[in-house]
């Protein structure tokens, strides 16, 4: 996937959501960010160019939570979310006491420290996620970034993740995060990209950049906008248009 035409800025202690259909090239675009892709151009924090950052270096600015989360061997939750504190630990593996407690601290803080000495691939789909937040926590990087981090979870599951990405930025922790749900964007964002065709075709408020029309020329469904009693806004669908349009993505 090549992107073209991308750019955007993020404040600190902001949530920035990035929607985009199947194939549109979200996670390129965090994997951009993160550093595992070469990409031209340049991306900033701070005003440092972060190619000049070594490994180490960026694992302090960036923390990413991929969308898909499968240990290899028989980890612990705890040992998962310990290996947040890896470039920051000078012998490699060999934690230090300060490095436990980060760890343990920022289970604690996504609410996943009841089952910390449980294997990793024993959770559910809600709390190994909850589990790699924490580990982006122990991190302590700058940058949170989650690819698409409600997918694949049940309703209750995703309503946690999204109180828990609110509460984070509360604490100071800025986040970039993709998703397939404008009404994840709309009720916990602060600002939206969205991408298309491989490029940036909108950047700004949530309620300014999510319409029905955009979401019936990007998806081809019609849809409409309802403002609920308790302030929050959510995308009502209706009926699909064009039905051609859900398979563009993947020819």
């Amino acid at each position: 996937m090549v992107l073209n035409d991308i750019s955007f800025s993020v404040k600190s202690q902001e949530i920035v959501s990035i929607l985009g259909a199947n194939g549109s090239g979200k996670s390129t675009l965090l994997k951009s960010i993160c550093g595992s892709l070469p990409y031209e151009g340049e991306i900033t924090v701070d005003s440092q160019n972060v190619k000049r950052l070594s490994a180490k270096e960026r694992a302090k600015v960036f923390a990413l939570v991929p969308q898909h989360n499968f240990a290899p061997f028989s980890f612990l939750a705890f040992d998962m979310a310990l290996m947040g504190r890896f470039h920051r630990s000078p012998l490699s593996l060999d934690y230090s006491k300060a490095d436990k407690d980060a760890a343990s601290a920022a289970l604690e803080t996504v609410g996943a420290i009841g089952f910390k000495n449980r294997i990793f691939n024993t959770l559910s789909g809600g709390e190994r996620q909850l589990v790699i937040i924490a580990r982006a926590l122990a991190q302590e990087a700058k940058i949170i970034v989650l690819d698409e981090p409600a997918t694949g979870l049940d309703i209750g599951a995703q309503q946690r993740i999204l109180t828990l990405l609110e509460n984070l930025r509360s604490q100071g922790k800025t986040i970039i995060q993709t998703t397939h749900n404008p009404d994840h964007a709309l009720n916990v964002g602060d600002y939206v990209l969205w991408i298309d065709g491989s490029k940036a075709i909108a950047f700004g408020k949530p309620l300014e950049i999510i319409t029905s029309e955009r979401i019936k020329s990007i998806y081809g469904v019609k849809s409409e906008l309802h403002k609920h009693a308790c302030g929050k806004t959510f995308l009502l669908t209706i009926e699909s248009i064009d039905a051609s349009r859900s398979d563009r993505a993947y020819k």
